[in-house]
Order: C-alpha cells, then sequence, then structure tokens
C-alpha cells in the first residue's frame, strides 16, 4: 500500500482558507461622491416612513426629488462631494483595502471630521472618544484572516484537514462582516449622537428619529462597501459548505483512514531489497494476545533461523521474544494471521513502547502457520532492522525466518520472532 502524506482535502481547505486572508487585501470600501448622494437618499426615505410628518416639515420631499438619479442637481451634487472626497484623500485611492482600513482604525486616535457635520456649539467630535469603536472595527476586519492562518499552519503541521476550524472561521467570518452593518453603526451613533446635530442634506430633525441615526452610518458602510466585503461574505460561506461536506459526503477520515493517517509520519519509500517472496494482507482476525513474564518459557521448539523449515515442524501458533529493552525477557504469543503491531499508541498497537525513539505505529508482525515463517512491515519514521543487516520494507510485507531480531528505533529494543 503506498504511503500518503497529503490528502486532496487539505489541499482544497488550504486554498479556501488562503482566499479568506486574500479578501483582507481586496478593497473593502470604496469612497465615491454618488455613493455618500445615494447615502443621503435612503437615509431621508427612511425618514419618511418612519415618521411622515416630521420629515416632510424637515424638507425631506423637496431633497429627495431634487436630487434624484438622473437630474442635472444630482449630477452637480455628485461631482462636488467627489471633489471634497479627492481633496480629502490627497491624491490617494478611493478604494481602501481592508488591510488600510484595519491599519487606520487601530492606530487613529479618534479623530472624526468631515465637511458638511454640523456640531452642537462648542463640541468636537474627538471628544466623543471613538478609538474604543475604531479598535473594535480593525479587529473585526482583522479575525477572520488571523484564524484563517492559524488553521492554515494547524493543517500543515498535523497534515489533517481541519474540519471544525474550517467551520468555526467560516461562521466568524460570517458573523463579523454582518456585525460590520448590524452592530458598529448602532456603537458608532451612541458616540456621536450627543455631539452631532446634522450631515448634509440631513436635517437635525429626522435624526432625532428614532433609529434614524444608525441608519445613516449604516447607510455609509452599506453604500461605500467594496468587493472585499462581499468576496470575504462569500469565502465565509464557501468555508462552511465545505467543512460540512468533509463532515459527510467527503468524509477524509473514515475509520480504516485514521489508522492510514499514522503512516503520515513515515520516511519515503524503503531502500529496494533483493528478491524477496512478498505475501498479500489477508484480512485480520480479531485481536488477541497473551503475554508470559520473564522465566516463564512457552512449551514449543525454537526453530534456528537457518534450518529448513517442514510441515512437521511447523508451531501452531506464533511467539515473540524480547531480547533487550523494555520487554527483556517477555514471550509474547500470537495467533496465525493475527497482525500484532508495535508502537507507543495504546489504541493501535498490541505492544507498547514508551521510548521516543519508537514511532506511534512502529512495525507489524504476522506468523503464517502454513511456512512457520513471519511477515513483518515497517509503518515508522526511524525504520525497522533485522539481525541479517537488512532494513524491513514500508509498502509491503517481508517475509522473515524464525530466530530473526527485529530492532526498532535507536536499537536498543529487540524482540526474536520464534
Amino acid at each position: 500500500m503506498e504511503k500518503k502524506r497529503w490528502k486532496w482535502q487539505i489541499f482544497l481547505g488550504i486554498i479556501l482558507l488562503v482566499g479568506v486572508v486574500g479578501c483582507l487585501f481586496l478593497p473593502r470600501m470604496s469612497i465615491s461622491g454618488d455613493g455618500y448622494l445615494s447615502m443621503i437618499m435612503e437615509v431621508n426615505r427612511m425618514a419618511e416612513r418612519k415618521n411622515m410628518e416630521v420629515a416632510r416639515n424637515s424638507g425631506t420631499t423637496d431633497i429627495v426629488d431634487t436630487y434624484e438619479r438622473g437630474t442635472s442637481r444630482r449630477a452637480e451634487k455628485s461631482y462636488q462631494y467627489q471633489e471634497e472626497i479627492d481633496a480629502a484623500l490627497q491624491g490617494r485611492s478611493h478604494s481602501i483595502t481592508g488591510a488600510e482600513l484595519a491599519l487606520w482604525c487601530l492606530t487613529n486616535d479618534g479623530t472624526l471630521n468631515f465637511r458638511g457635520i454640523e456640531y452642537r456649539t462648542g463640541e468636537q467630535i474627538e471628544w466623543a472618544h471613538l478609538e474604543e469603536t475604531f479598535r473594535i472595527m480593525g479587529i473585526l476586519l482583522l479575525l477572520p484572516s488571523l484564524m484563517a492562518i492559524i488553521t492554515i499552519l494547524v493543517m500543515l503541521l498535523r497534515r489533517k484537514t481541519q474540519r471544525f476550524l474550517m467551520f468555526f472561521t467560516g461562521v466568524v467570518t460570517i458573523g463579523l462582516n454582518m456585525a460590520w452593518l448590524e452592530i458598529l453603526p448602532e456603537l458608532i451613533w451612541e458616540r456621536v449622537s450627543n455631539y452631532v446635530v446634522s450631515f448634509d442634506l440631513i436635517p437635525a430633525e429626522i435624526l432625532q428619529i428614532n433609529e434614524v441615526g444608525e441608519y445613516s452610518i449604516r447607510m455609509i458602510l452599506q453604500q461605500f462597501a467594496a468587493q472585499g466585503y462581499y468576496m470575504s461574505f462569500a469565502a465565509g460561506g464557501i468555508l462552511i459548505v465545505t467543512a460540512l461536506l468533509f463532515w459527510t459526503i467527503w468524509r477524509p477520515y473514515s475509520k480504516a483512514e485514521r489508522q492510514e493517517e499514522l503512516f503520515l509520519d513515515a520516511a519515503s519509500e524503503a531502500e529496494e531489497v533483493e528478491q524477496w517472496e512478498i505475501f498479500g494482507a489477508n484480512p485480520l482476525p480479531e485481536k488477541q494476545i497473551q503475554v508470559r513474564p520473564p522465566g516463564e518459557k512457552p512449551q514449543r521448539q525454537p526453530v534456528e533461523e537457518s534450518a529448513p523449515v517442514f510441515p512437521m515442524q511447523m508451531e501452531v501458533k506464533g511467539y515473540l521474544h524480547g531480547v533487550q529493552g523494555q520487554y527483556a525477557g517477555f514471550d509474547f504469543e500470537m495467533e496465525p494471521g493475527q497482525e500484532i503491531v508495535l508502537g507507543r499508541d495504546e489504541e493501535f498497537c498490541e505492544v507498547t513502547f514508551t521510548s521516543p525513539q519508537i514511532s506511534r505505529r512502529h512495525c507489524g508482525i504476522r506468523y503464517d502457520e502454513v511456512t512457520g515463517c513471519y511477515q513483518v512491515i515497517d509503518y515508522s519514521v526511524t525504520g525497522t532492522m533485522l539481525s541479517n543487516g537488512r532494513k524491513v520494507t514500508s509498502g509491503s510485507y517481508m517475509v522473515v525466518h524464525p530466530g530473526t531480531v527485529v530492532y526498532l528505533g535507536d536499537q536498543r529494543e529487540a524482540i526474536r520472532l520464534g
């Protein structure tokens, strides 16, 4: 069986997680005069829906009619706003990436001055102490990418599809993007409502209508949202769907594959050996193992390695004898066809070692009652050696005669076959 270090699910998961990180470097906000004017129109319409009498007395109907799309006044006002935006940005791009916006939010001192905002007498908006809100905005922008990077590193180190981390990253990505338009406007308006009287073309009276003030902040974020916001939202959704598919249809770790995963830390294919007879792998019977302590010898006749093996000499059962190391002097009895796995992992191994030089699943040994020989396969990183100087193969079972000593890890652990 060929060893597999990577599964296609791991590569797909990493690609999707890289996509989440990449969204941070796409335009998150695209500031334009026409977008700002569209925001003003939406706020005035919302005020009319909330309180028609107050809105009309404040002139919202005239504002909406004057600057409706397609009118000359609309084009003039949009151009005026665009010039003011260009002057404020000082030649910088109108599109701001998520990384740039996060940096601005994390380093801003709370100052937020824009032309067209009327403040209460003697007040300045920076007195509203917006630093904390800006820090929250920066964290919301960076957190999905940080979680995606952590998940990628865990997947690379463990070589395993982290389905839960992928799902959780997708949920957090979508949740924080929703919070950007649902929670942040309320936080911002709570901080500035006591200082701001009105915005340009948004009279003070309609800002006093319930929910209109925070709606104006929400519309600013929504109108200026660029492809980076929507791509991040989509990347989070795809990540959730993919993780669910990994749990169901594309489940990468079935019971058999969980055992195969223990081979992932193995070295590359072992050296070519000379023409040894290879036996196919048969289904394993139910594992039963008997251990004899030192001093209690099994009732059997040992077979020398060099002696020919005849049916009259066959043992009904196989035996392993500890020569040196942790199990020196111990005997292990094994049923024909049964594979005894040696290693450090108690879940998958019948004979477990404490030495760090032994792999979790180091090697497997079978006894063939037909030939009286043993079959050995290597699952480890450090390798498995025989007393004849040969190295046990890792891709298929090697036939070994009774009396051969198997050395594990740094060769301090030695088991004799038969």
